[in-house]
């Protein structure tokens, strides 16, 4: 007999919380096999997680393999397994492989080399891992010249400092979530959502991306429950300040902007899905922003016109 499914928001919400409180090991123990439960159901999709997940490699070495050597190499000593520059470039890649992304380490491009490469989706973003050995300051202006050519060719970097990094790794890393997340660059184990109505959120979303300027900008969005558009609305150019519907206690603040997104300065481009949920919306208003990893509702808490 087929097993009623659990397929709702407050079902997806108790999953997540219950396998992402796993620090080092996740043990799943089942009494049902796939074909008891319903294609929609969450137990179903962490079943088949559990059962068709691969062991993650980067550059041909396997996750575990390469965590082992980071943690019991004498560093002083021994050079970082191959082709990996520098330990700090391991430590850094690990973080990634940890969440589930797919990284290339030293990565070739128009005959230069990226410490780190995060893909996804269709998107990619270039990590440089700034040690005071590898960029100290006789080869900045190196790197820095390295790094406009590369904008030039359209990639996006971040940067993570190593003395930050040792200092405070969340501080060191919250900004790389944020970019990742904003370019719909997901871990390789998230799933896409599988409903047909998701789905073509997702589409309608993308197609977005193609829409001149001009269109991005008051009442451009809809909010959750209906509400009509109000006079002061977010408009390219703005500062939102909002707060997650999975984080209460955790206010941010964003400016929509034409440029690229910068995390260090809080901007985010307006062809964004962030910004692009946040377009259109008035204080007060949640709105639904579609990543590829999932819905997030977010509370307009604010919004601060920057007029000349």
């Amino acid at each position: 007999e087929r097993i009623g499914p659990l397929s709702n928001a407050a079902d997806e919400r108790r999953f997540n919380v219950a396998v992402s409180r796993a620090k080092d090991q996740v043990w799943l123990f089942h009494s049902v096999q796939l074909e008891d439960l319903s294609e929609k159901d969450l137990r179903r999709r962490l079943l088949e997680f559990f059962l068709n997940t691969k062991p993650q490699r980067v550059a041909g070495i396997d996750r575990d393999e390469l965590e082992r050597r980071a943690k019991q190499d004498n560093r002083s000593v021994v050079k970082p397994p191959t082709p990996f520059e520098s330990w700090f470039e391991v430590d850094v890649a690990l973080e990634l492989l940890h969440k589930g992304f797919i990284v290339t380490p030293q990565f070739k491009v128009a005959g230069k080399r990226i410490d780190l490469v995060v893909e996804g989706g269709h998107a990619r973003l270039a990590v440089e891992c700034d040690g005071d050995y590898w960029h100290g300051a006789d080869r900045y202006e190196e790197d820095m010249q390295r790094e406009r050519q590369l904008n030039r060719c359209g990639w996006e970097f971040f940067h993570v400092r190593e003395s930050v990094f040792r200092a405070n790794k969340d501080t060191a890393l919250r900004g790389l979530w944020l970019m990742l997340e904003e370019r719909g660059i997901q871990p390789q184990r998230e799933q896409k959502p599988t409903s047909d109505k998701r789905n073509l959120d997702f589409q309608k979303q993308a197609s977005n991306y193609n829409k001149p300027e001009s269109d991005f900008g008051e009442g451009n969005n809809e909010s959750i429950g209906g509400s009509e558009t109000k006079t002061e609305c977010a408009e390219i150019g703005d500062s939102i300040v909002y707060v997650p519907d999975e984080s209460p206690d955790s206010e941010r603040q964003v400016m929509i902007t034409r440029d690229s997104s910068n995390p260090d300065w809080g901007t985010i481009n307006f062809r964004t899905p962030i910004a692009q949920a946040l377009l259109g919306a008035c204080a007060g208003d949640k709105v639904e922003a579609k990543l590829p990893m999932g819905i997030k509702v977010l509370h307009i808490k604010e919004i601060r016109k920057h007029r000349l």
